[in-house]
């Protein structure tokens, strides 16, 4: 299990199809970050929950990548020990 520590950038929630048509913005299910770690820039998209959802810009997050039964899930916290 790799945990890294970085700082959101960027929120968003990006584009959702439906039959061939793109879902408007209530009803997209999907919640998207921009993060910044190490001095890069990497983007991540994760279904929305009561939790990612409360991650604003400029929060720091903890990201936790683990590989299960060669699966890769990522999971991603707001990091409350450094605020």
């Amino acid at each position: 299990m790799e945990k890294i520590i970085g700082k959101v950038k960027e929120v968003y929630l990006p584009l959702e199809y439906k039959n061939n048509q793109v879902l408007d913005i209530m009803f997209r299910t999907n919640i998207g970050f921009t993060i910044e770690t190490n001095n890069k820039l990497t983007k991540y998209t994760f279904k929305m929950d009561e939790f990612n959802s409360q991650i604003l810009k400029d929060d720091l997050v903890i990201i936790t990548k683990q590989i299960i039964d060669n699966q890769e899930f990522i999971d991603i916290r707001k990091c409350e020990a450094y605020e």
